[in-house]
């Protein structure tokens, strides 16, 4: 995951996508990826696609504070 935030600092989405995903496959009950694929998406602008992974955060760890925050952005 944090080779994947580096790779989204530098605006490299394709790569950052790449290792969230492959953490994603690792660990998939691990919330954190589903935050960190949601935040790449909103700073793309694919804002259906954010709240799809932001609902997958949640089926996860349903009071995760900030996947409930970050929902809500993309939802007004």
């Amino acid at each position: 995951v944090s080779r994947g935030n580096i790779y989204a600092m530098r605006g490299d989405y394709h790569k950052a996508e790449e290792d969230f995903i492959t953490a994603m496959k690792v660990d998939p009950q691990y919330s954190e990826v589903y935050l960190m694929l949601g935040q790449l998406a909103m700073a793309q602008q694919e804002y259906k696609s954010a709240m799809n992974w932001y609902d997958k955060g949640l089926l996860v760890e349903p009071k995760n504070a900030v996947l409930l925050h970050n929902r809500g952005i993309v939802y007004f």
